[in-house]
Parts: C-alpha cells; sequence; structure tokens
C-alpha cells in the first residue's frame, strides 16, 4: 500500500474539515509504521479536533515516548505537555512529564555541549543569537501527591510505577497484527482494522468466501461505510 498517497489524502480530508475520515486513514497508516512519531501526533491532533480526548492523549504518549527513545526530549516533553492541556488533573501525565524533563537533564550533566570557538581578534561579526524555544505552559496542580514523586536531582531517575497505566515501549509486535480478520461462522465474518477502529461483521446468506490480497483495486467513487451514529 502506497503510504505517501494515504497521507495525501489525509492531508486533503483533513483540509476540508472531514476529521472522521482523515482520523480513520491515519490509523490505517499506523498500522503500517508503528514506530512513526509523526504520524502519531497528527493522529493525535485529529482525535483532539474530533473532541476524542481520552484516544487523543494515547496518542501523544505514544509520540513523545518514540520521540524520547530516538532522543529528541524536548519534542517528547513538549507532546506530553500537549496532552496535559487537555487532561490537567492527570497524574500519570504529570508524573510522565517530570520523569522525562529529569531524563533530560540527567543526559545534558552527562553530555555537555562544546563550548563554541572564539572568533578571531580580526573578526567582527557578531554570534548568530540562539533560536526562540517554544515555550508550552505547565499546568500548576495544588495535589499533594505531585510532590511525593519529585525526587532530588542527585537520585537516580524512577522507573514508571507498577501500578500506573504506562504506553508500550516497544508496539512493533502487537500493531503489525492488523488488520485481524477472524471467521465466525461459515456466513459470518468479523473484521478489525487496528487497535483503535470497531468489530466490523459481514454477513451473508450464504457460505462466505474470505480472500487476501496484496493489492486489490477499489474505485475511488465506491461507497463509503460510515459507522453508525449513537
Amino acid at each position: 500500500m502506497d503510504i505517501r498517497r494515504l497521507k495525501e489524502q489525509a492531508s486533503r480530508l483533513s483540509a476540508d474539515g472531514r476529521y472522521e475520515r482523515a482520523e480513520v486513514l491515519y490509523r490505517q497508516m499506523l498500522t503500517l509504521l508503528p514506530r512513526d512519531a509523526n504520524l502519531w501526533l497528527r493522529h493525535a491532533e485529529l482525535l483532539k479536533r474530533l473532541d476524542r480526548i481520552d484516544p487523543s492523549i494515547t496518542s501523544y504518549r505514544m509520540a513523545a515516548q518514540l520521540l524520547m527513545d530516538a532522543g529528541h526530549s524536548g519534542r517528547a516533553i513538549a507532546c506530553l505537555k500537549m496532552a496535559l492541556a487537555l487532561k490537567p488533573d492527570d497524574i500519570d501525565l504529570v508524573t510522565d512529564i517530570i520523569r522525562f524533563e529529569l531524563r533530560e537533564r540527567q543526559h545534558e550533566r552527562e553530555h555537555p555541549e562544546p563550548q563554541p570557538e572564539p572568533l578571531p581578534p580580526e573578526s567582527t561579526a557578531e554570534p548568530e543569537a540562539p533560536p526562540a524555544l517554544l515555550a508550552l505552559p505547565m499546568f500548576v496542580s495544588s495535589d499533594s501527591r505531585i510532590t511525593s514523586l519529585i525526587p532530588e536531582l542527585h537520585e537516580p531517575i524512577p522507573e514508571p510505577r507498577p501500578s500506573a497505566p504506562r504506553i508500550p515501549l516497544e508496539v512493533d509486535s502487537p500493531l503489525q497484527r492488523w488488520p485481524q480478520v477472524r471467521r465466525v461462522s461459515d456466513t459470518e465474518v468479523a473484521i478489525k482494522a487496528s487497535p483503535f477502529a470497531h468489530w466490523v461483521v459481514v454477513t451473508a446468506a450464504s457460505n462466505l468466501d474470505v480472500r487476501f490480497f496484496e493489492q486489490y483495486p477499489v474505485s475511488e467513487d465506491a461507497l463509503w461505510l460510515e459507522e453508525p451514529s449513537r
């Protein structure tokens, strides 16, 4: 499947305000590229537009974990703060932000940036100003449980609490087994496109033949099946 074509279609749908259909395409892309942090981030933004807060936070946290694993701690913390903006009283998000920031500080202490070389005396050029940092707001909470989670700087960075729900650190194995197709009976098949999708049940009057194709021509004007409104 052409991932570039899926991205172009999703971008057009999102630009037209058709967020539901764009979100379906992003879920399809995530089954193909589960380690793409940018796809998780765009998926989170679409879910936020659809006012689906909890799934949006999950995608933000997936993007943050993948960015942290890749060494982009600043972007990872920014993702968590955007998730916290949706749910300011989420203690797990506050804990993750603290943990990521401490890990970033520890990395800076262990790998300090080299000092720039001084300009030669005859040069009158002024050093370039550093780029402005994006300041994302922190949400202050009066919950006393938060203070108990902040360790001293000299202490090792704590691991996530076993009791707290955590996003998976490795997502290759479960996400690569999608979509799921299960035969319920000779005349009924259940299909689930991704972990975020609902089960779709296909029923026939006679025996149902199920086949799998790497490529299958689907007309652009074929009817789009919408999920019934609740």
